[in-house]
């Protein structure tokens, strides 16, 4: 009986464990995806942790130097942006740059787009069109074969061992196998996209035309992309361009400051 027991207490500690951790990491998953700080009852709230467990674990967190207290307030240290795995970094990315997604929309009139490369895809994190309205798109939606976008090429362009291996793959021709574009003929346009620091695209059907520019983190790649999507009648390439590239230098410092060496998700798989 004594054996049983033991063994029964020792099952309930298990679990007991268990469960504070997953309770921290749904603190720290929810902290990640806010680009400001949350109160107890709000944390308590949207991860249905009781108030005074999450009132310890964030005290914990707090003394670990996980968590910052900002007065009646948490947010995440900054050294630990990117916590939790891609869908942490994709939330980071969203938190810090769609308030640039937004300036962009409100000053060129256009959709703004911010995206990253998952795969051989490029995937919408977030879109801003009139009237400001901003959608947080699902991960698991909005992906296109990343040659065929301008946020995919700026991306591919400006990371040659991404760009290198999605040429050796020939996922280009797989996903387009009528359209002729060859090998030779996309390097060329990364190298014209590397000079110009910009990447423009045109879609027949609709008749809309794009732009969009990489944006640094810390890293030697860049961790997104920001686009401008207009009906092709009305795209005035000057207006895009300088708002983009404007921009770009501005989402940059913006990740530099919060982490953006963590926010890496551009790599092929497979």
């Amino acid at each position: 009986m004594t054996g049983e027991t033991g063994e029964r207490t020792s099952d309930s500690s298990a679990c007991s464990e268990l469960r504070v951790i997953d309770r921290t990491f749904e603190l720290l998953r929810i902290l990640n995806s806010e680009s400001f700080p949350l109160t107890l009852k709000e944390l308590s709230d949207y991860s249905g942790i009781p108030k005074s467990s999450t009132h310890r674990l964030l005290n914990a967190l707090v003394g670990k130097s996980l968590v910052q207290r900002i007065g009646d307030a948490y947010q995440a240290d900054h050294g630990v942006v990117g916590f939790g795995g891609a869908d942490g970094r994709v939330d980071v990315l969203r938190a810090h740059l769609s308030r640039c997604v937004a300036w962009l929309c409100e000053t060129t009139g256009y959709t703004a787009e911010l995206s990253v490369m998952i795969g051989a895809e490029n995937v919408v994190l977030c879109r801003v069109g009139a009237p400001g309205r901003v959608w947080r798109v699902p991960v698991r939606f909005d992906r296109a074969p990343a040659h065929t976008t301008a946020s995919g090429k700026v991306l591919l362009a400006h990371d040659r061992d991404t760009s290198e291996r999605y040429i050796r793959t020939g996922y280009f021709h797989a996903t387009e196998p009528d359209s002729g574009i060859s090998s030779v003929r996309l390097l060329r346009e990364f190298d014209e996209v590397r000079r110009e620091m910009i990447a423009f695209s045109e879609s027949p059907s609709p008749a809309v035309r794009s732009a969009a520019v990489p944006v640094w983190g810390d890293s030697a790649s860049p961790a997104a992309a920001l686009s401008l999507v207009s009906d092709r009648s009305s795209f005035r390439d000057v207006l895009a361009r300088q708002a983009l590239l404007g921009m770009s230098r501005r989402g940059g410092e913006l990740l530099r400051r919060r982490g953006g060496s963590l926010v890496d998700e551009r790599c092929l798989r497979g």
